[in-house]
Protein backbone atom coordinates (compact mmCIF):
# COMPACT_ATOMS: atom_id res chain seq x y z
CA UNK A 1 0.00 0.00 0.00
CA UNK A 2 1.72 3.18 -0.83
CA UNK A 3 1.34 6.38 0.98
CA UNK A 4 -1.70 7.75 -1.36
CA UNK A 5 -3.54 4.32 -1.19
CA UNK A 6 -3.32 4.32 2.34
CA UNK A 7 -4.52 8.25 2.93
CA UNK A 8 -7.75 7.15 0.70
CA UNK A 9 -8.23 4.13 2.73
CA UNK A 10 -8.04 6.11 6.16
CA UNK A 11 -10.28 8.85 4.58
CA UNK A 12 -13.02 6.75 3.53
CA UNK A 13 -12.49 4.50 7.18
CA UNK A 14 -12.94 7.72 9.44
CA UNK A 15 -15.00 10.69 9.51
CA UNK A 16 -13.29 14.25 8.53
CA UNK A 17 -13.01 15.05 12.58
CA UNK A 18 -11.02 12.07 13.13
CA UNK A 19 -8.97 12.25 9.76
CA UNK A 20 -7.57 15.83 11.86
CA UNK A 21 -6.74 13.82 14.61
CA UNK A 22 -4.79 11.30 12.82
CA UNK A 23 -2.66 14.27 11.34
CA UNK A 24 -2.26 15.66 14.52
CA UNK A 25 -1.20 12.67 15.52
CA UNK A 26 1.15 12.45 13.06
CA UNK A 27 2.43 15.69 13.77
CA UNK A 28 3.26 14.78 17.75
CA UNK A 29 4.65 11.40 16.73
CA UNK A 30 7.14 13.39 14.31
CA UNK A 31 7.84 16.22 17.34
CA UNK A 32 8.51 13.00 20.04
CA UNK A 33 10.29 11.14 17.84
CA UNK A 34 13.03 14.01 17.96
CA UNK A 35 13.50 13.18 21.52
CA UNK A 36 13.12 9.19 21.52
CA UNK A 37 12.97 6.90 19.11
CA UNK A 38 9.51 5.75 19.05
CA UNK A 39 9.60 4.55 15.23
CA UNK A 40 12.61 3.88 13.39
CA UNK A 41 12.95 7.24 10.92
CA UNK A 42 12.38 5.48 7.70
CA UNK A 43 8.89 4.32 8.73
CA UNK A 44 8.38 8.12 9.61
CA UNK A 45 8.46 8.36 5.55
CA UNK A 46 5.54 5.99 5.21
CA UNK A 47 4.02 7.04 8.37
CA UNK A 48 0.27 6.77 6.71
CA UNK A 49 0.56 3.06 5.57
CA UNK A 50 3.49 2.03 8.14
CA UNK A 51 1.24 3.04 11.27
CA UNK A 52 -1.91 4.82 11.11
CA UNK A 53 -3.41 2.76 7.96
CA UNK A 54 -1.98 -0.29 9.46
CA UNK A 55 -3.43 0.05 12.73
CA UNK A 56 -6.78 1.20 11.47
CA UNK A 57 -7.17 -1.89 9.63
CA UNK A 58 -7.97 -3.49 13.42
CA UNK A 59 -11.15 -1.51 13.83
CA UNK A 60 -13.19 -3.95 12.00
CA UNK A 61 -12.95 -6.46 14.22
CA UNK A 62 -13.69 -4.33 17.02
CA UNK A 63 -17.96 -3.31 18.40
CA UNK A 64 -18.88 0.19 19.89
CA UNK A 65 -19.39 -0.38 23.77
CA UNK A 66 -16.01 -2.57 23.84
CA UNK A 67 -13.10 -2.61 26.11
CA UNK A 68 -9.27 -2.89 24.56
CA UNK A 69 -6.44 -3.47 26.04
CA UNK A 70 -3.70 -2.48 23.93
CA UNK A 71 -0.53 -4.24 25.27
CA UNK A 72 3.14 -3.28 25.48
CA UNK A 73 1.42 0.31 23.46
CA UNK A 74 4.66 1.64 22.99
CA UNK A 75 4.68 4.37 20.35
CA UNK A 76 0.71 4.07 21.04
CA UNK A 77 0.15 2.21 18.16
CA UNK A 78 -2.54 0.36 17.49
CA UNK A 79 -4.32 1.72 20.48
CA UNK A 80 -4.29 5.44 19.95
CA UNK A 81 -5.55 5.26 16.00
CA UNK A 82 -8.02 2.77 17.32
CA UNK A 83 -9.05 4.97 20.07
CA UNK A 84 -9.82 8.33 17.43
CA UNK A 85 -11.33 5.80 15.21
CA UNK A 86 -14.11 4.42 17.38
CA UNK A 87 -15.15 6.80 20.00
CA UNK A 88 -17.75 4.58 21.63
CA UNK A 89 -15.44 1.93 22.57
CA UNK A 90 -13.04 2.00 26.21
CA UNK A 91 -9.05 2.16 25.95
CA UNK A 92 -6.20 1.14 28.10
CA UNK A 93 -2.88 1.31 26.65
CA UNK A 94 -0.50 -0.60 28.94
CA UNK A 95 3.43 0.38 28.50
CA UNK A 96 6.03 -0.38 31.47
CA UNK A 97 8.49 2.65 30.18
CA UNK A 98 8.34 5.70 31.57
CA UNK A 99 9.10 8.05 28.18
CA UNK A 100 6.98 5.77 26.73
CA UNK A 101 3.93 6.12 29.01
CA UNK A 102 5.10 9.87 28.97
CA UNK A 103 4.09 10.03 25.53
CA UNK A 104 1.28 8.30 25.29
CA UNK A 105 -0.22 10.35 28.08
CA UNK A 106 0.47 13.84 26.18
CA UNK A 107 -0.58 12.45 22.97
CA UNK A 108 -4.17 11.31 25.10
CA UNK A 109 -4.31 14.62 26.58
CA UNK A 110 -3.48 16.56 23.00
CA UNK A 111 -6.19 14.67 21.30
CA UNK A 112 -8.37 15.12 23.64
CA UNK A 113 -9.32 11.09 23.98
CA UNK A 114 -12.09 10.85 26.42
CA UNK A 115 -12.47 7.13 25.94
CA UNK A 116 -8.40 6.30 26.53
CA UNK A 117 -6.25 5.94 29.48
CA UNK A 118 -2.87 5.27 29.84
CA UNK A 119 -1.41 2.71 32.34
CA UNK A 120 2.30 2.17 33.35
CA UNK A 121 2.54 -1.32 34.39
CA UNK A 122 3.49 -4.58 33.23
CA UNK A 123 1.31 -6.25 31.45
CA UNK A 124 1.69 -9.12 33.42
CA UNK A 125 0.94 -6.94 36.30
CA UNK A 126 -2.01 -5.35 35.01
CA UNK A 127 -5.59 -6.50 36.42
CA UNK A 128 -9.14 -5.86 34.82
CA UNK A 129 -11.51 -7.83 31.87
CA UNK A 130 -11.25 -7.06 28.48
CA UNK A 131 -13.23 -7.62 25.32
CA UNK A 132 -10.72 -6.98 22.95
CA UNK A 133 -6.87 -7.47 23.34
CA UNK A 134 -4.68 -6.18 20.80
CA UNK A 135 -1.04 -6.24 20.52
CA UNK A 136 1.29 -4.56 17.68
CA UNK A 137 5.26 -6.32 17.67
CA UNK A 138 4.53 -7.12 21.67
CA UNK A 139 5.86 -10.54 21.83
CA UNK A 140 5.55 -14.27 19.86
CA UNK A 141 1.72 -15.37 20.54
CA UNK A 142 2.58 -18.02 22.66
CA UNK A 143 4.29 -16.20 25.16
CA UNK A 144 1.24 -13.33 24.53
CA UNK A 145 -1.30 -15.26 24.99
CA UNK A 146 0.67 -16.64 28.40
CA UNK A 147 0.75 -12.52 29.76
CA UNK A 148 -2.76 -11.48 28.25
CA UNK A 149 -4.99 -14.45 29.29
CA UNK A 150 -5.80 -13.34 32.59
CA UNK A 151 -7.29 -10.08 31.14
CA UNK A 152 -9.59 -12.13 29.26
CA UNK A 153 -12.92 -13.83 29.48
CA UNK A 154 -15.32 -16.08 27.76
CA UNK A 155 -16.23 -14.03 24.91
CA UNK A 156 -13.10 -11.93 24.60
CA UNK A 157 -10.86 -11.89 21.19
CA UNK A 158 -7.38 -10.97 20.30
CA UNK A 159 -6.43 -9.15 17.25
CA UNK A 160 -2.98 -9.30 16.49
CA UNK A 161 -1.34 -7.80 13.34
CA UNK A 162 1.48 -10.36 12.37
CA UNK A 163 3.94 -10.79 10.09
CA UNK A 164 4.38 -13.88 7.36
CA UNK A 165 4.76 -15.89 10.39
CA UNK A 166 1.50 -15.71 11.42
CA UNK A 167 0.61 -18.94 10.66
CA UNK A 168 3.65 -20.70 12.23
CA UNK A 169 2.77 -18.76 15.53
CA UNK A 170 -0.73 -20.02 15.71
CA UNK A 171 0.81 -23.67 14.98
CA UNK A 172 3.27 -23.46 17.71
CA UNK A 173 0.31 -22.42 20.08
CA UNK A 174 -0.82 -26.09 20.22
CA UNK A 175 -4.04 -24.62 22.40
CA UNK A 176 -7.01 -26.83 21.72
CA UNK A 177 -8.99 -24.21 23.80
CA UNK A 178 -8.73 -21.58 21.32
CA UNK A 179 -9.27 -21.17 17.75
CA UNK A 180 -7.42 -18.51 15.37
CA UNK A 181 -8.05 -17.38 12.05
CA UNK A 182 -6.07 -15.56 9.84
CA UNK A 183 -7.33 -12.25 7.71
CA UNK A 184 -4.99 -10.70 4.83
CA UNK A 185 -3.28 -7.21 6.03
CA UNK A 186 -4.70 -5.04 3.87
CA UNK A 187 -1.53 -2.57 4.31
CA UNK A 188 0.88 -5.65 3.29
CA UNK A 189 0.76 -8.81 1.03
CA UNK A 190 3.13 -10.23 3.49
CA UNK A 191 1.55 -9.45 6.99
CA UNK A 192 -1.66 -10.90 7.98
CA UNK A 193 -4.07 -10.15 11.25
CA UNK A 194 -4.15 -13.04 13.79
CA UNK A 195 -8.60 -13.17 15.16
CA UNK A 196 -8.82 -15.58 18.31
CA UNK A 197 -11.33 -16.74 20.59
CA UNK A 198 -12.04 -19.52 22.86
CA UNK A 199 -14.25 -22.18 21.72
Amino acid sequence: MTEAEAKTYVGTHVTPEQFDKLKLLIELLRGENTRQNLVSRETLEVVWSRHIADSLQLARFCEPNKTCADLGSGAGFPGLVLAIAQPEMQFELIESRNLRIEWIRQAISSLELLNCRAVKTRVERHTGSFDVITARAFAPLTRLIAASERLTHKGSIWVLPKGRGARDEVKALGRRDLVFHVEQSVTDPDSAILIGQYR
